[in-house]
Protein backbone atom coordinates (compact mmCIF):
# COMPACT_ATOMS: atom_id res chain seq x y z
CA UNK A 1 0.00 0.00 0.00
CA UNK A 2 1.48 3.43 -0.99
CA UNK A 3 1.83 6.33 1.97
CA UNK A 4 -1.26 8.26 2.60
CA UNK A 5 -1.63 12.20 1.36
CA UNK A 6 -2.87 14.15 4.54
CA UNK A 7 -3.36 17.68 4.01
CA UNK A 8 -0.32 19.69 6.45
CA UNK A 9 1.38 23.36 6.42
CA UNK A 10 4.11 24.77 7.07
CA UNK A 11 4.30 28.18 8.72
CA UNK A 12 6.97 30.43 8.79
CA UNK A 13 8.60 32.25 11.95
CA UNK A 14 11.46 34.53 12.90
CA UNK A 15 13.79 31.68 12.90
CA UNK A 16 12.07 28.11 12.58
CA UNK A 17 9.40 26.85 11.04
CA UNK A 18 5.75 24.82 12.88
CA UNK A 19 4.35 22.43 10.80
CA UNK A 20 1.08 21.66 11.20
CA UNK A 21 -0.90 18.74 10.57
CA UNK A 22 -4.52 17.53 11.23
CA UNK A 23 -5.03 14.07 13.18
CA UNK A 24 -7.61 11.92 13.38
CA UNK A 25 -7.94 10.67 17.03
CA UNK A 26 -9.34 7.23 15.73
CA UNK A 27 -7.94 5.01 12.97
CA UNK A 28 -8.27 1.27 11.94
CA UNK A 29 -4.33 1.52 11.01
CA UNK A 30 -4.62 1.66 7.70
CA UNK A 31 -3.49 5.67 7.12
CA UNK A 32 -0.35 4.66 7.51
CA UNK A 33 2.26 4.55 6.03
CA UNK A 34 2.04 8.86 6.06
CA UNK A 35 3.76 10.63 3.04
CA UNK A 36 7.21 11.11 3.56
CA UNK A 37 7.19 14.85 3.38
CA UNK A 38 5.12 14.55 6.76
CA UNK A 39 7.08 11.93 8.13
CA UNK A 40 10.89 14.10 7.10
CA UNK A 41 9.08 16.98 8.81
CA UNK A 42 8.34 15.51 12.07
CA UNK A 43 12.18 14.10 12.04
CA UNK A 44 13.32 17.52 11.54
CA UNK A 45 11.57 19.15 13.93
CA UNK A 46 13.16 19.73 17.63
CA UNK A 47 9.54 19.85 19.01
CA UNK A 48 6.16 17.60 19.19
CA UNK A 49 3.09 19.95 20.10
CA UNK A 50 -0.47 17.93 20.90
CA UNK A 51 -3.77 19.20 22.21
CA UNK A 52 -2.83 16.44 25.16
CA UNK A 53 -0.07 14.20 25.95
CA UNK A 54 -2.41 11.57 27.15
CA UNK A 55 0.76 9.08 27.40
CA UNK A 56 1.93 10.69 30.22
CA UNK A 57 -0.54 12.21 32.60
CA UNK A 58 0.37 13.24 36.11
CA UNK A 59 -2.08 11.11 39.27
CA UNK A 60 -3.26 14.37 39.91
CA UNK A 61 -4.70 14.24 36.29
CA UNK A 62 -5.61 11.47 36.50
CA UNK A 63 -7.41 11.61 39.59
CA UNK A 64 -9.07 14.96 37.73
CA UNK A 65 -10.63 12.73 34.61
CA UNK A 66 -11.91 10.30 37.20
CA UNK A 67 -13.69 12.74 39.46
CA UNK A 68 -15.15 14.62 36.79
CA UNK A 69 -16.04 11.89 34.46
CA UNK A 70 -18.40 9.74 37.09
CA UNK A 71 -21.15 10.63 38.83
CA UNK A 72 -20.48 9.73 42.98
CA UNK A 73 -22.79 9.00 45.87
CA UNK A 74 -26.57 7.89 45.29
CA UNK A 75 -27.02 9.91 42.20
CA UNK A 76 -27.08 8.36 38.40
CA UNK A 77 -27.16 9.49 34.91
CA UNK A 78 -30.58 9.33 35.03
CA UNK A 79 -30.61 12.73 37.42
CA UNK A 80 -28.76 14.21 34.80
CA UNK A 81 -30.79 13.97 31.34
CA UNK A 82 -34.27 13.92 30.10
CA UNK A 83 -36.52 10.58 31.15
CA UNK A 84 -36.81 9.97 27.61
CA UNK A 85 -32.81 10.02 26.85
CA UNK A 86 -32.34 7.73 29.91
CA UNK A 87 -34.82 5.00 28.66
CA UNK A 88 -33.07 5.14 25.34
CA UNK A 89 -29.26 5.01 26.84
CA UNK A 90 -30.44 2.52 29.76
CA UNK A 91 -32.31 0.43 26.46
CA UNK A 92 -29.02 0.63 24.22
CA UNK A 93 -26.96 -1.15 27.64
CA UNK A 94 -29.16 -4.07 27.44
CA UNK A 95 -29.26 -4.34 23.55
CA UNK A 96 -26.01 -3.93 22.82
CA UNK A 97 -25.07 -6.00 26.01
CA UNK A 98 -22.28 -3.97 26.87
CA UNK A 99 -21.85 -5.53 29.94
CA UNK A 100 -20.36 -8.79 27.75
CA UNK A 101 -17.29 -6.31 26.84
CA UNK A 102 -16.00 -4.90 30.48
CA UNK A 103 -18.43 -2.23 31.00
CA UNK A 104 -20.64 -3.48 33.81
CA UNK A 105 -24.14 -1.52 34.56
CA UNK A 106 -23.13 0.33 37.87
CA UNK A 107 -19.71 2.31 35.94
CA UNK A 108 -22.56 2.46 32.72
CA UNK A 109 -24.67 4.52 35.01
CA UNK A 110 -22.33 6.69 37.17
CA UNK A 111 -21.03 8.06 33.59
CA UNK A 112 -21.41 11.80 33.60
CA UNK A 113 -23.21 12.54 30.07
CA UNK A 114 -20.09 14.19 28.68
CA UNK A 115 -18.12 11.08 29.35
CA UNK A 116 -21.23 8.55 28.20
CA UNK A 117 -21.04 10.44 25.05
CA UNK A 118 -17.40 10.21 24.30
CA UNK A 119 -17.37 6.49 25.69
CA UNK A 120 -20.75 5.88 22.69
CA UNK A 121 -18.68 7.60 20.35
CA UNK A 122 -15.46 5.43 20.64
CA UNK A 123 -17.78 2.53 20.69
CA UNK A 124 -19.68 3.18 17.39
CA UNK A 125 -16.12 3.68 15.93
CA UNK A 126 -14.84 0.59 16.77
CA UNK A 127 -17.75 -1.33 15.35
CA UNK A 128 -17.52 0.87 12.15
CA UNK A 129 -14.02 -0.38 12.30
CA UNK A 130 -14.45 -3.88 13.19
CA UNK A 131 -16.98 -4.26 10.41
CA UNK A 132 -14.30 -2.60 7.63
CA UNK A 133 -11.96 -4.85 9.07
CA UNK A 134 -10.15 -7.56 6.49
CA UNK A 135 -8.79 -9.74 9.73
CA UNK A 136 -9.89 -12.68 10.74
CA UNK A 137 -10.07 -12.14 14.63
CA UNK A 138 -11.77 -8.40 14.09
CA UNK A 139 -15.15 -9.93 15.58
CA UNK A 140 -13.50 -12.10 18.22
CA UNK A 141 -11.89 -8.39 19.56
CA UNK A 142 -13.27 -7.52 23.29
CA UNK A 143 -14.54 -3.94 22.44
CA UNK A 144 -12.95 -2.23 25.12
CA UNK A 145 -9.58 -3.42 23.88
CA UNK A 146 -10.65 -2.63 20.52
CA UNK A 147 -11.52 0.88 21.69
CA UNK A 148 -7.96 1.00 22.69
CA UNK A 149 -6.91 -0.16 19.83
CA UNK A 150 -8.27 2.62 17.36
CA UNK A 151 -7.54 5.21 19.94
CA UNK A 152 -3.31 3.67 19.86
CA UNK A 153 -3.90 4.02 16.49
CA UNK A 154 -4.59 7.53 15.80
CA UNK A 155 -2.48 10.02 14.59
CA UNK A 156 -1.96 11.99 17.26
CA UNK A 157 -1.11 8.97 19.22
CA UNK A 158 1.31 7.44 16.23
CA UNK A 159 3.86 10.83 16.72
CA UNK A 160 3.74 10.80 20.66
CA UNK A 161 5.17 6.78 20.67
CA UNK A 162 7.54 8.01 17.96
CA UNK A 163 8.69 11.19 20.14
CA UNK A 164 9.66 9.18 23.10
CA UNK A 165 11.20 6.37 21.06
CA UNK A 166 13.74 9.18 19.89
CA UNK A 167 13.56 11.80 23.06
CA UNK A 168 11.89 14.47 21.01
CA UNK A 169 10.90 17.15 23.52
CA UNK A 170 7.05 17.00 23.80
CA UNK A 171 4.83 19.89 24.93
CA UNK A 172 1.34 20.26 25.52
CA UNK A 173 -1.11 22.59 23.82
CA UNK A 174 -4.10 22.44 26.36
CA UNK A 175 -3.64 19.11 28.49
CA UNK A 176 -6.18 16.83 29.75
CA UNK A 177 -7.48 19.36 32.09
CA UNK A 178 -8.73 21.96 30.03
CA UNK A 179 -10.45 19.92 27.83
CA UNK A 180 -12.59 18.25 30.53
CA UNK A 181 -13.10 21.54 31.79
CA UNK A 182 -14.50 23.25 28.44
CA UNK A 183 -16.74 19.88 28.07
CA UNK A 184 -18.06 20.38 31.53
CA UNK A 185 -19.00 24.24 30.41
CA UNK A 186 -21.56 22.56 27.93
CA UNK A 187 -24.82 23.52 29.13
CA UNK A 188 -27.42 20.64 29.85
CA UNK A 189 -29.12 21.20 26.68
CA UNK A 190 -25.88 20.64 24.94
CA UNK A 191 -25.37 17.87 26.72
CA UNK A 192 -28.28 15.86 26.26
CA UNK A 193 -28.35 16.69 22.30
CA UNK A 194 -24.66 14.98 22.05
CA UNK A 195 -25.58 12.25 24.21
CA UNK A 196 -29.12 11.36 22.05
CA UNK A 197 -27.09 11.63 18.65
CA UNK A 198 -24.55 9.37 20.10
CA UNK A 199 -27.22 6.83 21.28
CA UNK A 200 -29.16 7.18 18.16
CA UNK A 201 -25.99 7.11 15.90
CA UNK A 202 -24.89 3.69 18.02
CA UNK A 203 -27.63 2.19 17.44
CA UNK A 204 -28.37 2.62 13.57
CA UNK A 205 -24.28 1.14 13.28
CA UNK A 206 -24.89 -1.99 15.75
CA UNK A 207 -27.96 -2.55 13.92
CA UNK A 208 -30.24 -2.92 17.03
CA UNK A 209 -32.66 0.03 15.93
CA UNK A 210 -34.13 -0.36 13.10
CA UNK A 211 -35.33 3.08 12.76
CA UNK A 212 -31.78 4.56 12.63
CA UNK A 213 -30.33 1.72 10.72
CA UNK A 214 -28.42 2.28 7.41
CA UNK A 215 -26.41 4.98 9.56
CA UNK A 216 -23.32 5.89 6.94
CA UNK A 217 -19.93 4.79 8.39
CA UNK A 218 -19.18 8.35 8.74
CA UNK A 219 -15.67 7.43 11.21
CA UNK A 220 -14.44 5.36 7.71
CA UNK A 221 -15.53 8.03 5.24
CA UNK A 222 -13.60 10.33 7.21
CA UNK A 223 -10.29 8.40 7.32
CA UNK A 224 -10.87 7.14 3.29
CA UNK A 225 -11.18 10.90 2.63
CA UNK A 226 -7.83 11.87 4.72
CA UNK A 227 -5.93 9.11 3.08
CA UNK A 228 -6.28 10.93 -0.04
CA UNK A 229 -5.79 14.39 1.00
CA UNK A 230 -9.28 15.57 1.06
CA UNK A 231 -10.82 17.56 3.73
CA UNK A 232 -14.77 17.98 2.23
CA UNK A 233 -16.41 15.79 4.59
CA UNK A 234 -14.37 17.33 7.63
CA UNK A 235 -15.44 21.33 6.33
CA UNK A 236 -19.09 19.60 5.97
CA UNK A 237 -19.26 18.66 9.67
CA UNK A 238 -18.05 22.18 10.78
CA UNK A 239 -20.02 24.06 8.40
CA UNK A 240 -22.81 22.11 9.76
CA UNK A 241 -22.69 24.02 12.58
CA UNK A 242 -23.08 27.11 10.77
CA UNK A 243 -25.98 26.45 8.52
CA UNK A 244 -27.71 24.88 11.87
CA UNK A 245 -27.95 28.02 13.67
CA UNK A 246 -29.99 26.72 16.90
CA UNK A 247 -28.14 28.00 20.56
CA UNK A 248 -26.88 24.37 21.36
CA UNK A 249 -24.99 23.53 17.57
CA UNK A 250 -24.23 27.06 18.52
CA UNK A 251 -22.90 26.88 22.05
CA UNK A 252 -21.15 23.59 20.34
CA UNK A 253 -19.10 25.35 17.69
CA UNK A 254 -18.24 28.43 20.23
CA UNK A 255 -17.02 26.29 22.62
CA UNK A 256 -15.24 22.97 21.08
CA UNK A 257 -13.83 24.64 17.93
CA UNK A 258 -13.83 28.67 17.70
CA UNK A 259 -12.81 29.36 21.35
CA UNK A 260 -10.02 26.29 21.34
CA UNK A 261 -8.91 27.51 17.52
CA UNK A 262 -8.13 30.74 18.85
CA UNK A 263 -6.11 29.54 21.94
CA UNK A 264 -4.31 26.54 19.72
CA UNK A 265 -3.72 29.54 17.36
CA UNK A 266 -1.91 31.77 19.64
CA UNK A 267 -0.04 28.86 21.58
CA UNK A 268 1.45 28.56 18.22
CA UNK A 269 2.83 31.82 17.19
CA UNK A 270 4.41 31.48 20.54
CA UNK A 271 6.48 28.53 18.84
CA UNK A 272 6.96 30.54 15.43
CA UNK A 273 7.98 33.86 17.82
CA UNK A 274 10.74 31.57 20.01
CA UNK A 275 13.87 31.96 18.48
CA UNK A 276 15.54 29.36 20.86
CA UNK A 277 14.04 25.81 20.83
CA UNK A 278 13.62 25.37 16.50
CA UNK A 279 10.99 23.39 14.74
CA UNK A 280 7.85 22.35 15.92
CA UNK A 281 5.76 19.91 14.29
CA UNK A 282 2.07 20.29 15.79
CA UNK A 283 -0.70 17.46 15.58
CA UNK A 284 -4.34 18.20 16.60
CA UNK A 285 -7.38 17.75 15.17
CA UNK A 286 -8.12 18.08 11.30
CA UNK A 287 -11.29 20.08 12.15
CA UNK A 288 -9.39 22.50 13.96
CA UNK A 289 -7.57 23.93 10.35
CA UNK A 290 -10.90 24.09 8.67
CA UNK A 291 -12.93 27.23 7.92
CA UNK A 292 -12.29 31.36 8.87
CA UNK A 293 -12.64 30.11 12.41
CA UNK A 294 -9.70 27.69 11.47
CA UNK A 295 -5.97 27.88 12.89
CA UNK A 296 -4.68 28.18 9.43
CA UNK A 297 -6.93 31.26 8.52
CA UNK A 298 -6.37 32.54 12.14
CA UNK A 299 -2.13 32.54 11.50
CA UNK A 300 -2.11 34.16 8.15
CA UNK A 301 -4.83 36.88 10.01
CA UNK A 302 -2.08 37.45 12.83
CA UNK A 303 0.58 38.00 9.72
CA UNK A 304 2.25 34.88 9.57
CA UNK A 305 3.16 32.59 6.00
CA UNK A 306 1.08 29.79 6.24
CA UNK A 307 1.69 27.33 2.92
CA UNK A 308 0.72 23.62 1.89
CA UNK A 309 3.51 21.47 1.89
CA UNK A 310 1.83 18.73 0.12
Amino acid sequence: MGETKIKFWKAAGKANSVYLLGSMHLTDGSIYPLDSKIENAFINSQNLAVEANINQLSEEDNNYILEKSRISGDLTIKDYISEKTFEIYEKTYKDLKIDEHGVTEYNYMHLMPFSAWQYLTFLSASMEFSDSSETEDSESTNTNEKIKEITQLGIDMYFLKKAVEINKNIVEIEGVVSQIDSMLSFSKELHEELLLNALNYVRGVSGCDSENGGETPIFVKLLDSMKNGDDNLISDAVNFFDENTDSVWSEFKDKMFIQRNKFMAEKIAEYLENTENGDYFVVVGAGHFIGETGIIKLLAKMGYNVEQVN
